[in-house]
């Protein structure tokens, strides 16, 4: 669970304090806890109270004690910023201090300056709890995203059909394909599980399949040729990703070596614009 100052936990109302402060076994309970308080009358700043506050440490402690169902990982909290917060909160500041300016020259009695300092007050109060809802919807987003991703690696590697993969020079192609994958922006809406699909996809047609006839001119693959292992990330997740062999490694674009004509232009046009930039730099 993410640790709070007093000032912040003064913000929450007594059911969310409670949440945080007791963990239940049901991590949906405690999300369900917060917003159930109206907010008062003059709270009318848009989207205030439409925020369930996160509790971090309960879903940690219920995800580490059982596998969670994949609806648990769809929760999404959205809040929208609040446009300009510093300028707001100096605003306030600046008219706190023209109305003790007007109460001390005597323009104001002491009801009319209590007054109108509660409105002053009241309004900084809703800027810095709505400021926190963000907070911590924000932290609560990143940290769900992160549990999925892992656990979707956790489902994917236990799965037997999935064992090739302890093969570490397989890993690394996996762990490559990921990443190229990743780094495509139109893929920006997919899900993890997609991009494990997907790499697995590419690792299984270009190193399980069926070895393609030799070509018949005279261009053969360079033996001496060997990857870039600048492109090669270090790790997937947290699952170590083993570098690839100074000597003699795995050639990932043997397969177009091999072809002529028609079908090679065909196989490296295929090919996406990171994937063509390593076999350039390989050839």
């Amino acid at each position: 669970m993410s640790e709070y100052t007093q000032e912040q936990l003064d913000l929450l109302s007594d059911e969310e304090r409670a949440a945080i402060a007791e963990p239940q076994d049901d991590p949906e309970a405690l999300l369900r806890t917060a917003g159930d308080d109206a907010d008062d009358a003059d709270d009318t700043d848009a989207g205030a109270g439409d925020v369930k506050p996160v509790v971090d440490k309960a879903l940690a402690d219920s995800s580490a004690e059982s596998k969670p169902s994949l609806s648990e990982f769809e929760h999404q909290y959205q809040v929208a910023p609040i446009e300009d917060y510093d300028g707001k909160v100096a605003a306030l500041a600046v008219q706190k201090s023209e109305l003790r300016t007007k109460f001390k020259e005597g323009d104001l009695d002491i009801d009319e300056y209590e007054a109108q300092k509660d409105v002053l007050v009241a309004q900084e109060q809703q800027l810095r709890e709505q400021k926190l809802k963000v907070e911590i919807a924000s932290e609560q987003n990143a940290q769900t995203a992160k549990a999925r991703w892992d656990w979707e690696q956790d489902r994917f590697f236990s799965d037997e059909k999935n064992t090739l993969y302890k093969d570490k020079y397989l890993l690394a192609a996996f762990d490559a394909a990921v990443r190229d994958l990743g780094a495509d922006a139109a893929n920006a809406d997919k899900k993890g599980a997609w991009f494990l699909q997907e790499a697995d996809k590419i690792v299984r047609s270009r190193f399980t399949g069926k070895p393609a006839e030799q070509p018949k001119d005279e261009r053969k693959p360079d033996g001496s040729r060997k990857p870039d292992l600048s492109l090669v990330p270090k790790s997937l997740g947290g699952l170590p990703a083993a570098e690839l062999p100074d000597t003699g490694g795995v050639d990932e674009f043997a397969h177009i070596d091999r072809l002529d004509g028609v079908d090679y232009e065909n196989a490296v046009a295929a090919l996406s614009p990171v994937e063509r930039e390593r076999f350039r730099r390989s050839a």
